[in-house]
C-alpha cells in the first residue's frame, strides 16, 4: 500500500466525512440530491485518475527496464584482478583480464598472472594478428608497457599455450536411473577432476554406476575412475589394484579418460607407492645378489629395504617405470 492509494482512499471517505461534519454543525444531514450526485462523479473521477496514474507507472518501468536491457548488452561490470590491453600492427586493441585462482595461488602471484597473460597473447597471435605491445592497465587509470618476450612465462606458454586447469562438467549416473550434473575442474595434464560441485542426493539404496566429465559444454563425454573405489575394491591386492591404475592411465592417454578421489589420493603418486612396493618385496625375495645387481653395489640385508625404497624415490616416474618392468 503505497502513499498515493492512501490518499485516493482519503478523498473517497470524503462524503462520510462531509455527513458526519453536518451532523456536527446543523444537528442532521440534509438531503441534497445535487451533492450526491456530485460526489458520486468525483469518486469516479477519483478511481479513473488513480487508475490511468499507476497504468503510467507501469509503463515507464517496463521503458526503463528495456532501456538497463539495451545498455547491458554495451558494457558489463566485473571484479578484476588485473586487466591488460593489447595493441596490434593494425591499430585495434584486445583486453585481457586474469583472475586469480583463489584456491590454490596467492592473489599477487606473479608467475600464474604473467603465464595466463602470455597465453593469451600466443592464443591471439595464433589467429594471425600481429603485437605491437602490451600494456598493463593500473587502478588509477595509467598503464605501463609489459615486456612479455623476455619473460620464461612467455617462453612456456609458447610450449604449452592452454591452461592446466579449466572448468568443465560433471555428471554422476545412478543404479536407480537418476543422473546429477554439476560443475567441476580439470587439470589437463594429470587428468585429475577435482571441485566436484554438489548437486543432488540420491537414495540410500543407490549406488553410483558411472562417472563422466565434459570439457566442451556436454558434447563429448569421457569416463572418470576414482581411485578410492579401485583401492577398496582389491584392499590389499596391490597387483591388481596397480594393473587397475596402470589401465586408467593407460586409457587417459588412448581414449582420453580421467580420474578423481574422494580422498588425498593421486593416481602418480599411489601407482608409484605400488611399484616400489611391489619392486622392494621382489628383490628382497631373490636375495642379495639380485639386490646388489639392481643397485650396482653390495649391501647389508639388514638394510637392503630402506636402501632400496631411498634409491626408488629418487628415480623419476619414467626411470622407476623402466626399472619396473625391466627388473619384474
Amino acid at each position: 500500500m503505497d502513499w498515493k492509494f492512501i490518499m485516493c482512499l482519503l478523498v473517497m471517505c470524503s462524503t462520510t466525512i462531509w455527513k458526519l461534519l453536518e451532523i456536527l454543525t446543523y444537528g442532521e444531514i440534509q438531503v441534497r440530491q445535487v451533492d450526491d450526485i456530485m460526489m458520486m462523479y468525483m469518486t469516479f473521477t477519483i478511481y479513473a485518475a488513480y487508475k490511468a496514474g499507476m497504468a503510467v507507472q507501469a509503463k515507464r518501468q517496463k521503458q526503463t527496464e528495456e532501456k538497463i536491457a539495451t545498455t547491458s548488452d554495451m558494457y558489463q561490470l566485473q571484479n578484476i584482478d588485473y586487466l591488460y590491453r593489447i595493441s596490434t600492427m593494425t591499430g585495434s586493441s584486445k583486453l585481457v583480464t586474469v583472475q586469480a585462482d583463489r584456491d590454490s595461488h596467492d592473489l599477487n602471484d606473479k608467475h600464474f598472472v604473467m603465464l595466463n597473460l602470455c597465453r593469451a597473447i600466443v592464443n591471439f597471435a595464433n589467429e594471425g594478428h600481429v603485437i605491437s605491445a602490451v600494456y598493463e592497465l593500473e587502478p588509477d587509470g595509467t598503464s605501463k608497457r609489459v615486456a612479455y618476450r623476455g619473460l620464461p612465462e612467455y617462453q612456456e606458454a609458447l610450449k604449452d599455450p592452454e591452461p592446466d586447469v579449466i572448468v568443465a562438467k560433471f555428471a554422476t549416473n545412478f543404479s536407480s536411473g537418476a543422473s546429477f550434473a554439476s560443475q567441476c575442474r580439470v587439470n589437463q595434464k594429470s587428468r585429475e577432476v577435482f571441485d566436484i560441485e554438489a548437486s543432488g542426493t540420491p537414495s540410500d539404496n543407490d549406488d553410483i554406476s558411472e562417472r563422466l566429465v565434459s570439457l566442451d559444454d556436454g558434447k563429448h563425454w569421457h569416463q572418470v575412475h576414482c581411485i578410492d573405489d579401485i583401492l577398496d575394491e582389491y584392499d590389499d591386492d596391490i597387483d591388481n589394484a596397480l594393473d587397475a591404475l596402470n589401465s586408467i592411465e593407460a586409457h587417459g592417454d588412448i581414449d582420453g579418460d580421467y580420474w578423481c578421489t574422494t580422498t588425498d589420493k593421486d593416481l602418480n603418486r599411489t601407482i608409484r607407492e605400488f611399484r616400489t612396493e611391489i619392486l622392494v618385496d621382489a628383490l628382497l625375495a631373490r636375495g642379495s645378489e639380485a639386490v646388489e645387481e639392481f643397485l650396482g653395489y653390495p649391501v647389508n640385508m639388514s638394510e637392503a629395504e630402506c636402501v632400496l625404497e631411498e634409491y626408488l624415490n629418487n628415480l623419476s616416474d619414467e626411470d622407476l617405470a623402466n626399472a619396473f618392468f625391466e627388473t619384474l
